[in-house]
C-alpha cells in the first residue's frame, strides 16, 4: 500500500478506524470520511504525532447529501493528488420490529448502505481508472 492514495467512508469509529490505521501503518496516503465531525477531529488528533508527513486528511460529510461523492473524490483528488482506491465503510442500520420501521428509515439504509457506494465508486471512475473499489459496507451503527 506504500504511496497509494485511498478514500475511505465511516472512518471515524470501529472498522473504519482500523482501517485507517492500517492502511497508514502501511504507508498509503488517507482521505477518511465521517458523518460525525467529532469523530474526524479525534481521528486526526489520534495520528497526529504519529505521521512526519501529511498522509491523513478527513472530510466530516454526509454521503446522502446531493453531490457528496463527487465533492468527496475531487477531494481526495486534490489533496492527495489523485485516488488510487476506495473503501466503502460507512453503513447503518435500523433496529426495530418490522412494524416500526417507517419508508424513511428504510430509505435512509439504503441510501448509506448502497447508494452512496455506488455512486461514490462512479464518481472515482472517471478521474482514476484504476482505482479499485470495495462496494459494500462493512459496518453498521444504529442511530
Amino acid at each position: 500500500m506504500n504511496g497509494r492514495r485511498i478514500l475511505v467512508t465511516g472512518a471515524a469509529g470501529g472498522i473504519g478506524t482500523s482501517l485507517v490505521a492500517e492502511l497508514l501503518l502501511q504507508g498509503a496516503s488517507v482521505l477518511a470520511t465521517d458523518v460525525d465531525e467529532a469523530g474526524c477531529r479525534r481521528l486526526e488528533r489520534r495520528f497526529a504525532d504519529r505521521l512526519e508527513d501529511d498522509r491523513l486528511h478527513t472530510v466530516p460529510l454526509d454521503l446522502t447529501e446531493t453531490g457528496a461523492p463527487r465533492r468527496l473524490v475531487a477531494g481526495a483528488v486534490d489533496r492527495l493528488g489523485g485516488l488510487d482506491g476506495l473503501v466503502n465503510n460507512a453503513g447503518v442500520e435500523h433496529r426495530a420490529a418490522l412494524g416500526e420501521h417507517t419508508t424513511a428509515d428504510w430509505r435512509r439504509v439504503l441510501e448509506i448502505n448502497l447508494s452512496a457506494p455506488f455512486r461514490l465508486a462512479r464518481a472515482a471512475a472517471p478521474p482514476s481508472p484504476a482505482c479499485r473499489a470495495l462496494p459494500s459496507s462493512t459496518s453498521a451503527r444504529s442511530r
